[in-house]
């Protein structure tokens, strides 16, 4: 009887530090802990379920973290006026993201600004050969 309860009570504690990592957005770890429960009691209702919930909400974790991560480039590159370089990582991430609503405002701005550019550069040398 006390087997049992002390499988009852370690089953528990498994689950309970899966929730806990899982509210913490420690995906990979609240699945290694339902992976940890499967070797143990592989029988617990819902297992199967929890695995697959977990797996998709760390893809979309991963997938959140990479684009979050491309935004900042893109940023960066506007920021320093390096518009070719911001075009080229907008055009890179159509196939990851396609028609996602953060990037299309970037990819006019990254335009705009390359526009600009040229016609600054256009103007300059114009204007040099006006003053030679």
């Amino acid at each position: 009887m006390r087997l049992v309860k002390d499988k009852r009570d370690l089953v528990n504690s498994i689950v309970a530090r899966a929730h806990h990592h899982e509210q913490e957005g420690a995906f990979s770890d609240a699945l290694n802990d339902w992976e940890i429960l499967r070797t143990i009691y592989s029988q617990y209702p819902g297992l199967k379920f929890e695995v697959e919930r977990l797996q998709k909400r760390r893809e979309q974790q991963t997938r959140s973290e990479a684009k979050t991560k491309l935004v900042e480039q893109i940023d960066a590159c506007l920021h320093s006026g390096d518009y070719s370089r911001a075009l080229g990582l907008l055009e890179h991430s159509t196939a990851e993201f396609p028609n996602d609503a953060e990037l299309a405002p970037l990819e006019k701005l990254a335009n705009d600004g390359l526009q600009r550019a040229t016609e600054a550069h256009r103007l300059m040398t114009e204007g040099q050969g006006l003053c030679a």
